[in-house]
């Protein structure tokens, strides 16, 4: 069978294109294969750093606050407000990792927003007002005082936090601030606290300035504060608001309060909180406390025994530790 030159030219063309075809196709695989894979997506961006913004850091409650805080969570970012930074170095505050921000002054709101910009990270997650006025020979000037910072301080604070958005807000206030009310304005108490410049009239009306900023807060309202180092006089009550009507606290003891309850909005803890030695529950308290360090709530805190009159106006309670592993997050 002979088969003409123009079928053997067709036959040819088909299968040298043919074979082409196949040799350009695997060229195409084989230059396919050696193509770098697609780019994966990049992770999303790390959450912001949680922080946590001492305002009163010098201040001798505020210092023991932010050494407790940066004593049991180091790795959380600390900003330590205070007017001087001279001050925050001899309280060796400097030696503590926190951030030393100066020139605070809480009469001025632009001051505080400069601060809260100031801090590292960025907004702070979380503001712990640890101000008060400083009572001095002039009795005349204590009233001015009173309400320049534990009242209109308090309310720039709170301003600023609102305004930059702060999350989350501790106030260490004072029992019997609410003591008109609860017809405790004759009371040893509160007759000779409100004497320095009606002190907890001014703290009352922060109070109330917070609870309506819609900023998450914690009000920690300690009795008289001892200085820190005096022996105890007894295991920490946790009473409910408006229930301790006298009664003393140390300071170091009420920065160990203040400051798990700052460590909570950040989703820590200092656990477990029965190391401070001793710690008791409020009567009619078991379901707050064990319910505790959540938004929107107010503790007063005393040491149970130091209470005018054999404990009377102490909140009845059991010598109970409270494992803060049982209490639920701030959020």
């Amino acid at each position: 069978m002979t088969t003409s030159r123009r079928q053997t030219s067709l036959a040819t063309l088909i299968t040298t294109g043919t074979l082409c075809g196949g040799l350009l196709g695997l060229g195409r695989e084989a230059h396919a294969a050696e193509e770098p894979e697609a780019d994966a997506p990049p992770p999303p961006p790390p959450p912001p750093p949680q922080s946590i913004f001492v305002a009163g850091a010098t201040g001798a409650t505020g210092s023991l606050v932010t050494k407790r805080l940066a004593s049991v969570a180091p790795d959380v970012n600390l900003i330590a407000a205070c007017r001087s930074a001279t001050k925050a170095a001899e309280l060796k505050l400097n030696e503590t990792g926190a951030t030393i921000v100066e020139n605070l002054d809480v009469t001025d709101v632009n001051s505080i927003k400069r601060a809260l910009k100031a801090a590292p990270g960025g907004v702070p997650t979380t503001v712990v007002c640890a101000t008060g006025f400083v009572p001095g020979w002039n009795v005349l000037k204590m009233g001015e005082l009173a309400h320049a910072v534990d009242n209109v301080g308090t309310k720039n604070l709170v301003d600023a936090s609102v305004e930059l958005g702060v999350k989350n807000f501790v106030l260490v206030s004072s029992i019997l601030t609410n003591g008109r009310a609860i017809g405790q304005e004759k009371s040893p108490g509160f007759v000779i606290t409100n004497a320095f410049g009606g002190v907890l009239d001014e703290k009352l009306e922060a109070e109330l300035y917070l609870r309506k900023s819609g900023l998450r807060y914690a009000i920690v309202r300690p009795g008289g504060l001892k200085d820190a180092g005096v022996e105890p006089a007894g295991p920490i009550v946790l009473a409910a608001e408006d229930s301790a009507f006298s009664g003393e606290i140390g300071r170091d003891r009420v920065a160990e309060v203040v400051a798990e309850y700052a460590l909570r909005t950040v989703g820590l803890s200092a656990i477990p909180m029965n190391d401070m030695p001793g710690m008791s529950m409020g009567a009619g308290e078991k379901v707050h406390t064990m319910d505790g360090f959540k938004e929107n709530h107010v503790v007063e805190i005393i040491e149970k025994t130091s209470c005018i009159g054999d404990g009377d106006g102490c909140p009845s309670s059991p010598a109970l530790g409270v494992d803060t592993s049982a209490l639920k997050a701030f959020a």
